[in-house]
C-alpha cells in the first residue's frame, strides 16, 4: 500500500479532464502538490494538448488561475509527454516523477569517502527514484540506502532485480573493491543488489534504456548485518523532488517505464485498416473459435494488453468493443478509441 509523505502542504483539489478523441473525455479528481501537477496529468492524460483543468475550491472555480498554472505545463520543456513512469505494489500503481536536472548522475550521485551524497540521503531510509540528465536525456534508475555518519550499526540489504532490459548497465557501484564488496551492486550476479554497510550510505546507479517499454521487478530483503536485532533501515522510499512515497519493505516492487507502442486503434486484424474485418475477428476472439488479436502493449498495469480491440477505451476487451466498432461503422461515432494508458505512439 502506497503512502505518500508531502513534503509541501499546498494541496488543492484538481478536476483534470483529457480528451480522447472529439466526443469523449475522461474526467479525475484527485489531491495533489501543486509542484506534482505535470506529472500527475502525465498519468492520466494521453495528448496534454487537450487537458481541461480547473481548480475547484469552496465549490468555486478559478480559471484564471488555471491557465496561468496550464500555460506553464504547456510551455515548460520536458523530457517526453508521451512518456509514464509508474510503480507497482500489492496491486496498486500510481504514477511517478524522475528527479530531472541538467547534471550527470555521477556528479549529482556524489560519490565519496564510500558514501552516496545526494540531496536525498536520509538516516534509515532506503530510496530509489529515477534521474534524468536533463542535458544529455540518460535516464537512470539511482538507490541509496542510509546517510553518511548516521550512526547506523552494520546493515545488510538485498535487491534481487528482475527482467533487466536489454542495454542497462551498472553505472556505478558503491564500495566495488575486492575482497569484501566486489559484487555489491552487479548485473552478473544474484542477487544484482547486495550491500553491506555501517554508518554510511551504500548504492548504486543503473542506466537504463529510454527507447522502449519495460518492467523491472525488483524483490527486497532488508537485514542485519550480524543478525542480532533488527535492521537500522525502517524506510523504503520512492524519492520525488517534493514527494516521498512509502514503500512496502516486504514486497515486490514494479517499476514501469511506458513511451506507448505503435498501433492502429480498432485494426484487430492487424491488416493494416478498420473494416468490418475486424468486428468478426473481435466476435470470434470473444467467442473463443479465433485467435486473440495480433497486436499486444505493455501498457501499464497489463504487460499484455491487446491495445487495438479496445475499441471504446475502456482498457479492458469485452462485447462493449464490438458493439462500438459496429456503431463506428454506421456513423454514430467519430473515431475509435484507445486505452489512456496505452496511447499510440505518433
Amino acid at each position: 500500500m502506497f503512502d505518500r509523505k508531502d513534503n509541501n502542504s499546498q494541496s488543492v483539489v484538481w478536476r483534470i479532464q483529457c480528451q480522447n478523441g472529439s466526443n469523449s473525455s475522461m474526467v479525475k479528481k484527485i489531491r495533489i502538490v501543486l509542484a506534482s501537477l505535470k506529472s500527475r496529468i502525465n498519468c492520466f492524460c494521453t495528448d496534454p494538448t487537450r487537458v481541461s483543468i480547473k481548480r475547484i475550491l469552496f465549490g468555486y472555480k478559478y480559471d484564471v488561475l488555471s491557465f496561468m498554472i496550464f500555460s506553464l505545463f504547456i510551455l515548460q520543456p520536458s523530457f517526453s509527454n508521451a512518456q509514464q513512469y509508474n510503480i507497482i505494489q500489492n496491486n496498486q500503481m500510481i504514477g511517478v516523477t524522475p528527479i530531472i536536472r541538467s547534471r550527470g548522475v555521477v556528479d549529482f550521485y556524489g560519490y565519496s569517502s564510500a558514501s552516496a551524497h545526494t540531496p536525498f540521503v536520509e538516516p534509515n531510509a532506503s530510496k530509489i527514484y529515477f534521474y534524468i540528465n536533463s542535458s544529455t536525456g540518460g535516464f537512470n534508475l539511482i538507490i541509496h540506502h542510509g546517510q553518511e555518519g548516521s550512526g547506523s550499526e552494520d546493515q545488510h540489504i538485498d535487491f534481487d532485480f528482475d527482467s533487466i532490459p536489454d542495454g542497462a548497465f551498472v553505472v556505478l557501484s558503491d564500495d566495488d573493491e575486492p575482497p569484501n564488496h566486489a559484487h555489491e551492486f552487479s548485473l552478473n550476479y544474484e542477487p544484482e543488489g547486495n550491500w553491506f554497510f555501517g554508518n554510511n550510505t551504500d548504492g548504486g546507479i543503473l542506466r537504463i534504456p529510454s527507447t522502449f517499454n519495460w518492467i523491472i521487478t525488483i524483490t527486497p530483503n532488508f537485514l542485519d548485518a550480524d543478525s542480532l536485532g533488527a535492521p537500522d533501515i525502517t524506510e523504503w522510499i520512492y524519492q520525488e523532488d517534493n514527494n516521498e512515497i512509502l514503500l512496502s519493505m516486504t514486497d515486490p516492487l514494479k517499476i514501469i517505464y511506458f513511451i506507448g507502442c505503435e498501433y492502429l486503434p480498432g485494426d484487430v486484424n492487424s491488416s493494416g485498416n478498420t473494416n468490418g474485418l475486424d468486428v468478426v475477428y473481435l466476435v470470434n476472439y470473444l467467442k473463443g473459435s479465433g485467435n486473440p488479436p495480433i497486436d499486444t502493449c505493455m501498457c501499464p498495469p497489463n504487460e499484455n494488453f491487446l491495445v487495438t480491440a479496445d475499441a471504446n477505451g475502456s482498457c479492458t476487451i469485452n462485447g462493449l468493443d464490438v458493439i462500438y466498432l459496429v456503431g463506428y461503422f454506421k456513423g454514430e461515432h467519430p473515431t475509435i478509441l484507445y486505452c489512456v494508458n496505452c496511447a499510440p505512439m505518433e
